[in-house]
């Protein structure tokens, strides 16, 4: 089920029941094969090989491990990239007039931060295509990596609303009521002057924000997804 073999040990030959004949043939070669020269060297290096691993991960392992790590910080990224552009729009939406975006504004964020990730995962994985079956009538088997990245988006989304929002709302009135002197539109307004002051002020929570989808990301490891936690599981299960 691998895409490589992670370790492997050769040491078993196997014959038919009642191969007498060939079996004393197989014993007399390794017999002296055993007397050899060769059989010597390669036992000396399966012993040193044998240590190397003992005090530090197989390269191949290692390099498994490495993949698992290299997934992780793709989908920590993702999340928070696809989470800023929600975040955006969600703070937008709850520092509207209108009351109807703020609605929707404060039910996403409130939602969202209310339940737990693990559960917005299993939902998109197992309940969404369930939802979406009863509707199409075709079956529809998700991607893992596509399901985790998504609920993570989705979660990041939430919490860099208020993130956002607080990073707008700490924006001096003075400079909102310059803006509107010089005869700038709402949109220019945010674009040109408020939301470059904001994300300024809000780098070092977003950088927090990055740390913790890196560590949320091995919730997918659920979905028999081969992040870093469960290529380490795999490892531990192996050796």
């Amino acid at each position: 089920m691998l895409d490589e073999t992670l370790l492997e040990e050769e040491n078993l030959i196997i014959a038919n029941k009642g191969s007498e004949d060939l079996i004393k043939d197989i014993n007399k070669a390794l017999a002296e094969f055993i007397k050899s020269d060769k059989y010597q060297e390669l036992k000396l290096s399966g012993e040193h090989k044998r240590g190397c691993i003992s005090c530090f991960l197989h390269s191949r392992q290692f390099d498994f491990l490495l993949q698992g790590a290299g997934k992780s910080l793709l989908l920590a990224a993702c999340a928070l990239f696809f989470g800023l552009i929600l975040g955006v729009l969600g703070a937008a939406a709850k520092i509207s007039k209108h009351k109807i975006l703020r609605l929707i504004g404060n039910v996403y964020v409130e939602l969202i931060r209310g339940t737990p990730m693990l559960l917005q995962i299993l939902f998109l994985y197992i309940a969404f295509p369930l939802l979406m079956r009863s509707i199409t009538g075709e079956r529809f088997i998700p991607d893992p990596y596509v399901c985790g990245a998504i609920a993570m988006s989705i979660n990041s989304g939430a919490y860099s609303t208020e993130l956002i929002r607080s990073g707008i709302m700490g924006v001096d009135k003075g400079q909102w009521e310059a803006c509107e002197v010089l005869g700038l539109n709402y949109t220019q307004t945010m674009k040109l002057i408020i939301l470059p002051q904001a994300f300024k002020r809000i780098i070092p929570p977003i950088v927090s924000e990055f740390i913790t989808l890196i560590k949320d990301s091995s919730l997918i490891s659920v979905l028999g997804a081969t992040e870093l936690l469960y290529s380490a599981q795999i490892l531990g299960a192996n050796t």
